[in-house]
């Protein structure tokens, strides 16, 4: 019984660590003055560099951030994470980023968060959260 608190213990750490490095990258796309002047820091290029596309982005990490640290739809949650977090990675190595440099780099950042991302996919919220809450219980246990 210990090892599977520990377990769920350690899901909801990784919950956590996820859902605020999202929370985090959500305000500071919906008030930058939080985190710098206005166009001192570059977020996105394209669409997504308009007010719109920076609000649009914002509020939905935002609200993957929130879903993911109270451990409610996470798998559903993370499929856009995803996506995102493998576009970022995909078009940094194109732009000739080591993927693995010696000083290390933005590219490891994305490796990091997309392996952390795959992790929670394939295991799910974990005990404490409230899915389990809203979910049957297990035939056996």
């Amino acid at each position: 019984m210990a090892g599977s608190r520990a377990v769920g213990f350690g899901l909801f750490w990784l919950r956590l660590v996820l859902g605020g490095v999202l929370l985090t990258h959500g305000l500071f796309r919906l008030v930058p003055k939080l985190g710098a002047q206005p166009g001192e820091i570059v977020i996105a290029k394209g669409i997504l560099s308009s007010q719109a596309g920076q609000m649009v982005f914002g509020g939905a990490e935002l609200f993957i951030g929130a879903l993911l640290i109270l451990g409610l739809f996470v798998r559903f949650a993370l499929l856009p994470v995803l996506a995102y977090f493998a576009a970022q990675l995909v078009a940094k190595v194109k732009a000739g980023d080591p993927l693995f440099p010696q000083k290390g780099a933005s590219c490891e950042e994305y490796v990091f968060l997309l392996g952390l991302a795959l992790g929670l996919l394939l295991t799910g919220p974990g005990k404490f959260s409230l899915q389990r809450i809203f979910r049957p219980p297990e035939a056996g246990g």
